[in-house]
């Protein structure tokens, strides 16, 4: 395909306009060479000059995902055998990867606490 170079200010530029990602800089200048010969050439001068590009290399741009606050909590379908001198937390660690479960597992184990 082809790209119109609209004033640009610099390679990087150009690169992320016509690929979105600059992982395809060397194969721009490779399929250039006529007008940009390295990634060092100032190509300031080359407003209204055509260059081409592989579309099948132009990356379409994901929208963002949300970002949870609190990570989900894991999934645990299986057992542990606790070891001599292990905390409850140690345990919760183990099963869950993180502490805000130790109630359930307190619960779900039916270990009583005396206060």
């Amino acid at each position: 395909m082809n790209y119109t170079i609209k004033s640009p200010s610099d390679i990087f530029s150009l690169i992320m306009n016509v690929y979105g990602t600059l992982e395809e800089s060397i194969q721009f200048v490779s399929d250039n060479t006529a007008l940009i010969p390295s990634l060092g050439t100032d190509i300031s001068t080359l407003a209204g000059e055509v260059i081409s590009y592989d579309a099948a290399l132009v990356v379409t741009p994901l929208p963002p995902k949300p970002v949870l606050i609190t990570p989900a909590s894991p999934i645990t379908e299986y057992t542990w055998q606790g070891r001599e001198g292990q905390n409850i937390f140690d345990v919760c660690i183990q099963t869950y990867g993180i502490l805000d479960e130790q109630i359930k597992l307190m619960n779900d184990n039916n270990v009583i606490t005396e206060y």
